[in-house]
């Protein structure tokens, strides 16, 4: 299954906060987690982003989020999963 996770990060995260932890994490090869499979991985000014992750099941999915939500409190002010399908799985979906 495909998943968007849209994020927002925490008000007092800095940019080189982020840079620290996301390195400290990478380099563990923390992130993914297993059982993930990241596709995009997007940041954008203000401290919004996106990922495009795969995984079997939610609870993989949760885990990817704890690794960062545990690395500093208050790391997200928002984080909301929603499960995906291409525009044309959905298109036929619709038409049954």
């Amino acid at each position: 299954m495909k998943f968007l996770a849209f994020w927002k990060l925490g008000k007092n995260i800095t940019s080189s906060k982020l840079g620290k932890v996301a390195a400290e994490i990478m380099k563990k090869e923390a992130f993914p987690t297993k059982g993930v499979e990241v596709h995009e991985w997007l940041v954008c000014p203000g401290g919004k982003g996106v990922i495009l992750m795969e995984a079997n099941n939610e609870a993989d999915i949760f885990r990817a989020y704890t690794i960062w939500a545990d690395a500093i409190p208050g790391f997200f002010d928002e984080y909301e999963v929603l499960p995906a399908v291409e525009v044309a799985d959905a298109v036929s979906i619709a038409l049954e």
